[in-house]
């Protein structure tokens, strides 16, 4: 959970290495529930594939691996 005034950035990207959507926009300090509706920042249906999810906060990242499917 986010302490006050602590910034954490919550964004998925493609295997290039390029953002693809920011899940966190104008997120509250406190616990966090995101949701991906499988779209780029542009709208966009994104392509069925490997994508990572990156978690920052206070200096720490984390990734995971996301499978989309058709």
């Amino acid at each position: 959970m986010l302490q006050t005034g602590e910034i954490a950035d919550l964004a998925v990207y493609n295997l290039d290495g390029r953002r693809v959507a920011a899940l966190n926009r104008d997120a509250a300090p406190g616990e966090q529930v995101s949701i991906w509706n499988l779209e780029s920042d542009s709208g966009e249906p994104v392509s069925p594939g490997l994508y990572f999810l990156r978690l920052s906060a206070q200096g720490v990242s984390v990734s995971r691996k996301i499978l989309v499917m058709e």
